[in-house]
């Protein structure tokens, strides 16, 4: 991602402005425009993949409490992975997957 120059942002900042009737050297005004652009903290990063993980992983939520962001991130990393990773069907990875003990494909395409 690229970084908006500063005459972009101060325009989009004046038109904003303009279009809403706010003072243009109003602290709180500027503060608020300032807030809406800023980063992700840790603790919001950390919740987030523990949602994922609750969703796609099927991990409990009761499985995180007390790890750190650093103890939480090798398994979401290892979770998306798996779950981005793009196998053909006719691949062997996926007759591998098939021949594993516990996957039932008759239970599987029942499900669907």
């Amino acid at each position: 991602m690229t970084e908006p120059e500063p005459e972009q942002t101060t325009t989009k900042l004046k038109l904003r402005q303009e279009r809403d009737g706010l003072e243009a050297n109003d602290p709180s005004v500027i503060r608020f425009y300032a807030q809406q652009n800023r980063p992700f903290s840790k603790e919001e990063v950390r919740k987030n993949m523990c949602m994922y993980l609750k969703n796609q992983g099927g991990y409990k939520m009761s499985y995180f409490k007390g790890m750190s962001y650093e103890d939480i991130r090798p398994i979401f990393e290892r979770v998306w992975d798996q779950n981005h990773a793009f196998v053909p069907k006719d691949s062997e990875i996926e007759k591998e997957v098939m021949k594993r003990p516990g996957f039932d494909l008759q239970q599987d395409n029942s499900k669907r």
